[in-house]
Formats: structure tokens, C-alpha cells, sequence
């Protein structure tokens, strides 16, 4: 916990579940719908104290992930293993401090578990009767702008001096702490429960000090939770877990209960037309001539993309090891002659690991596609060629399959991150053993949980899946598109999926022609396999706007325009410069005593190479005193 940055960036006061006008460059944080979301968050969030403890000192800042489920920093509560503690909201600030500041409401409560080595998880004794904070399971989000929500205590780590100019002498209260993530994510090894894993940490620069162990650093645009911050060095850096990494912990997607799942009208108001609630039901149907014929609650959900179910339907085929063999499980073609089934369903009939693998001696395993089809046809059967690989992490393993009938279709893997996965309608299309019809089972993503093997992450759904649906596709309803591998599970009690955008950040799967819808590969990669496209004519680059995704180029007369536009509008190198750091766009090349045109020219390079040139025109356009050019700026925004 610590200071890192001794200018521009306040620590502002939050008194009454509001907080008073930020200051200078973090102005936009009192927009109306702004001060809504955070108002929100900080409904959330308090203090843990002990509850002998009379004078009311604190040992961490906690929030509430679900009604009565907290969680806090472990650190000073693994010394405490017998008291009993308190979690306090509302902790504001008074003219002497905290003894004259709001009493908070009271919360007895106690440590469940120690979910990681920086967090515990705390459960009270009675609801609290608030909104829990939203964990975001995305770890492709905007990182460039959040704020902090904790409680700095005097901290003798940090300067004096920089505490005076950042709190002043107000220690203890609850405080908003806007910063940027300098470096994220970033990878280490940590040992847990005898096994090793990998944790998202985030390197920020919010000012926090001893007493924000625990802090939640909270989306601005959405209102929720990107990471929780646990430790810091003065003027270095501070870090905080991931979120997305915090979700692997199985517990604290138990603590978040049903009321941190995303509502079905939650999801619903993102969809191209209104929907219906989700039934509470869970039924299975069966595939007959390629279609589904859904009961009336699920229909709404089911057919009126008909086209994409249908996609969907004909992508999936049976696995067996021969003719005489029962079936080994499910696998959903993905690509040309590609194959997506789970690492256990493959195991059967492949030996060796990652991209040795090899199909066994006594093998001949084949694909079936008849039933979802809805043929009876020996072109619809295919051999498997060969195995590509079994993922070391993941439970995916890939297959090339021989030639396959016009029939057979692919589907189409989701390229990019969901904003929201629990809660997300799903239905699972497999084949249960043997030869039976195929079967459709609607549902949806209950909670994400560590796989026992490797620790990656697992979906949890609640289809009411039968057994033989192995290596099954899994499908979100609202788009059609593959979203997970089935795996394990039981009628009764749901199952689990193997996430496929996992597979969005794996260089040997982008390498291969899979289908991903949109497609997360970078544009360039094509160029290392065919000749540089030649340089289009004025005419023809002027049809494809410049936006902040593309190389500078600043023969591009819209480019040309905007920078003439930003040289009018902020005329003064130091603002410039002051303007580029705040986004973290290293600012050693720039020179200020150059021309002020000059001083552009170097900081929309540094800001290019840097990949910061989005984050620049996204700050600009949202100042006040900017308004000028900000519909300029925003053109430039894909």
C-alpha cells in the first residue's frame, strides 16, 4: 500500500455515501451518471474491525460480494485467528476524524476461508440489505481508468511529506482514489493448496496506504469490481489480484449466492429484440431432422435464430474408437477439417501430450454426423486423421477430420470475451451414449470454478445434460456462437464447460484455421504468409477512415486534420505532456521546448508504440474544457 505518484491523484473524501467535487483532471468523476455508479460501490464497502476492539481502530477495507459474504485483506487478520470481527459501513469522515464521523452500520461476522494467499472470505451473521459489488470475469477490459475504495491509515512507509499533501491529516475514513493501471496484467507464480497456478496482478498507481488492503478498484464506465488491490512500494507501484483470477476461487463464487448472477433481463436488454424471463425449468429435447422443437417457454429462446441453431445443430457428431465400439463422446467441427472435443473424450483413443500426440495403434476413430444431420448417410461418417493436440492446460484437445459432406457446417467460436458470463443463457447440443437422437438442453452459466488438474478456469451450468455429453458444444442463445466444451456432469446437477475464449489468447490455437467470431487475430499476421499489399491510391485509403486501431500515417489527410485540431485546442507543451502521463504514456521523449506541433508529433508516437493512442482520445473527448473537438475526437474511436 503506497503512494506512487505525488502529483494528480487525489485521495477525495467520502462523507455520507457521497463524496465531494474531484479535483483538476478527475472532474469527470462528478458527472451525474458517474457519481451514480460510484455511489453505488461505495454502498458496498467498509471496514473490518475487531469487535473487543473499543476504539475503533481498523484492520482492513472488505466489500460485499454476495448478501451476507465479505471479502477483506488477509494480512492483519491472520495474526487475529481468535477474535471476533465487525464489518462496518458507511465509516465516513468527520471535522475531527473518524470518532465524529458517521457510526456506521454494524455487521458481526466471521472468516470462512483464506480463498488466496492475499484474501479471506468473511460471511455475517445477518444480511446486509445492500447491492453486493460484481467481480469482472473479463480480463480483456479497459484498464485505463478506475478508482479505489478504502480506508488510508497514517502510514509511515510513505513521506510525510506526500501524506500531508494527499490526506492531509484525515486518516481512517473512506476515500475514492482514481489511478490507471501502469502495467497489466502481469504474470506470477504463486503456490497454492500444493498446487501452482497462475494470478492476474495489476500494477496501478492509485494513492493508497496501510488500511486499503482489500480495496475494490472499480470500472468507472460499469460500476464493477476490476481487481482488489492487496500491496504497494512508495513511489514504485501498487497491485492488485484480478478479478477474473479472484472467480477461479470456487468459494467466492459460492459466497456471491444467486443475487451476483446477471438477471435473464439483465442479458435480455443486450439482445437484438426483447425477450421473455428465462423458464425455470431445465428440459431436454431432442434433434430430429437437424431442429428442435422446443417446449412454449423455451421457445422465444430457441428458434427465432433459426439459421444459427440450425449452424449449430450440424457442426456436432458422435465420437467412437470403430464400428463395434460405444460412443466415446461428442466433438463440433470448428474449422475446414477441425474438431473441438474435450481432453478426456480424446485421451481414449490418442496417446502422448500437447502436439505429440498420435492416435493408438489399435484405434480408428471416427466421427458421426448423421443423426445431427438429419440423414442416414455414410458420407456423413469421417475418419479422424489425426490428433493436433491435447492442451496441457486447458481440457480441449483439437482433430483434423477427412473430407466432410456440404452438410456438415462449423461453428463459430466466440472471439472476444463476454462482458457477463454468469447468468448468461446457454444450451448444451450432444449426443448421449450410443446412437440415440441428439439432444438439446437449454440452461445457464451458474459460476466459474479451478479445475482439480490444473487449476484453469470451468464453467458451471445448470442444462440438464445426460451421460455420453462429453466434449459437447455449448452454445450462448442470444448470439449462436460456441462458447464452451461440455465436459463432466449429471442430469441433476448440471455440469461443467471448458471456456472457449481461453483459447482467443493461445498462440497455437491463433496459428490454426479456426473459426472465431470476430476473429481476435491482429490483421498483420496474414502478411507473413503472402506478399505486402500493395499501398492503396489517396482515393481508395480516403473509403477507409483512420481510426486509433490503425498505424499512424500521417500522409492520411483525417489524421493530418485532428492533430491541427489538438495543436489549436491545447496550444501549451506542458499540458500536453501532462495529459499524455495521465493515460501512462511514457514521457521521457518528449520534448517541450520544441514547437508545440512538434511536441503533438512526439506524443502521438509515444502514445501509438505505446498502444495508449486510444486511451489519449478517449480522455480528451470526455474533458469539459475539450468540448470543442470531442465528436472530432470520438470519429476516430472504432
Amino acid at each position: 500500500m503506497a503512494i506512487v505518484r505525488l502529483m494528480d491523484r487525489p485521495a477525495i473524501e467520502v462523507i455520507d455515501g457521497d463524496y465531494v467535487a474531484p479535483p483538476g483532471p478527475w472532474s469527470f468523476l462528478g458527472e451525474p451518471d458517474v457519481r451514480a455508479r460510484l455511489c453505488r460501490a461505495i454502498a458496498a464497502v467498509g471496514r473490518i474491525e475487531a469487535m473487543d476492539d473499543k476504539a475503533g481502530s481498523f484492520l482492513s477495507t472488505a466489500f460485499a460480494i454476495g448478501p451476507r459474504s465479505l471479502l477483506c485483506f488477509v494480512g492483519v487478520l491472520a495474526t487475529r485467528t481468535k477474535d471476533k470481527f465487525r464489518f462496518v459501513l458507511n465509516r465516513g469522515i468527520g471535522a475531527d476524524g473518524i470518532r465524529t464521523g458517521l457510526s456506521g452500520t454494524e455487521f458481526e461476522c466471521e472468516v470462512v476461508a483464506n480463498v488466496t494467499e492475499q484474501f479471506a472470505l468473511l460471511r455475517a451473521h445477518q444480511p446486509f440489505g445492500i447491492t453486493p459489488l460484481k467481480l469482472s470475469p473479463r480480463a480483456d477490459v479497459r484498464l485505463d481508468m478506475f478508482v479505489a475504495l478504502g480506508f488510508p491509515a497514517n502510514d509511515s512507509r510513505n513521506g510525510p511529506d506526500a501524506l500531508r499533501a494527499i490526506f492531509g491529516d484525515r486518516f481512517g475514513g473512506l476515500r475514492l482514489m482514481p489511478g490507471h493501471v501502469s502495467e497489466a496484467p502481469l504474470d506470477s507464480r504463486v503456490s497454492k493448496r500444493s498446487r501452482s497456478r497462475v494470478e492476474s496482478l495489476l500494477q496501478h498507481d492509485a494513492s493508497t496506504t496501510g488500511g486499503c488492503g482489500g480495496a475494490p478498484l472499480i470500472d468507472v464506465e460499469t460500476g464493477v469490481v476490476l481487481g482488489v488491490h492487496h500491496s504497494g512500494r512508495y513511489l514504485e507501484g501498487n497491485y492488485a489480484t484480478a478479478s477474473w483470477d479472484l472467480l477461479n476461487e470456487s468459494e467466492i463464487v459460492a459466497a456471491m449466492e444467486t443475487s451476483h448472477r446477471a438477471s435473464p433481463r439483465a442479458v435480455v436488454s443486450r439482445n437484438e429484440r426483447a425477450r421473455p424471463a428465462l423458464p425455470d425449468t431445465r428440459p431436454v429435447f431432442e434433434v430430429r431432422s437437424g431442429a428442435v422443437a422446443a417446449d412454449e417457454g423455451w421457445t422465444p429462446w430457441l428458434s427465432d435464430k433459426q439459421a444459427l441453431m440450425a449452424d449449430a445443430i450440424a457442426s456436432v457428431a458422435q465420437l467412437y474408437i470403430d464400428t463395434q465400439a460405444s460412443s466415446l463422446g461428442n466433438c463440433f467441427r470448428v474449422g475446414p477439417r477441425l474438431a473441438l472435443t474435450s481432453a478426456s473424450v480424446a485421451r481414449r483413443f490418442v496417446d502422448g501430450e500437447r502436439t505429440a500426440v498420435r492416435l493408438r495403434g489399435a484405434a480408428g476413430p471416427w466421427a458421426d454426423f448423421q443423426r445431427s444431420v438429419g440423414e442416414e448417410h455414410e458420407s456423413l461418417r469421417v475418419r479422424v486423421l489425426r490428433p493436433i493436440f491435447v492442451h496441457p492446460y486447458f481440457d480441449l484437445a483439437l482433430i483434423e477430420l477427412d473430407d466432410l459432406a456440404p452438410k456438415v457446417r462449423s461453428a463459430s467460436i466466440e472471439g472476444r470475451q463476454r462482458d457477463v458470463l454468469i447468468g448468461t443463457p446457454i444450451a448444451v447440443l450432444a449426443h448421449p451414449l450410443d446412437r440415440q437422437p441428439m439432444r438439446v438442453t437449454p440452461g445457464t452459466i451458474i459460476g466459474v470454478a479451478p479445475s482439480i488438474d490444473t487449476g484453469a478456469a470451468s464453467l458451471l451450468h445448470d442444462c440438464a445434460i445426460e451421460p455420453g455429453a462429453a466434449g459437447a458444444l455449448v452454445i450462448a442463445l442470444d448470439s449462436g456462437r460456441a462458447i464452451a466444451v461440455g465436459g463432466a456432469g449429471a442430469a441433476a446437477t448440471g455440469g461443467t464447460a471448458q471456456p472457449l475464449y481461453l483459447l482467443t489468447q493461445d498462440p497455437k490455437a491463433l496459428e490454426l484455421d479456426i473459426c472465431f467470431d470476430p476473429d481476435p487475430r491482429a490483421s498483420w499476421l496474414s502478411w507473413w504468409r503472402s506478399p505486402r499489399p500493395a499501398t492503396p491510391s489517396g482515393a481508395e485509403r480516403d473509403n477507409d477512415f483512420w481510426n486509433v486501431t490503425q498505424p499512424l500515417d500521417f500522409t492520411r489527410p483525417e489524421l493530418r486534420e485532428i492533430e491541427s485540431k489538438l495543436i489549436a485546442t491545447i496550444s501549451q507543451a506542458q499540458y500536453v505532456k501532462y495529459h499524455a502521463e495521465n493515460v501512462g504514456i511514457a514521457t521521457s521523449k518528449i520534448d517541450v521546448t520544441k514547437p508545440i506541433d512538434m511536441v503533438w508529433r512526439d506524443t502521438l508516437v509515444a502514445a501509438a508504440l505505446a498502444m495508449k493512442l486510444r486511451a489519449l482520445f478517449e480522455m480528451l473527448a470526455r474533458e469539459k474544457q475539450y468540448e470543442s473537438i470531442s465528436a472530432d475526437l470520438k470519429r476516430f474511436l472504432p
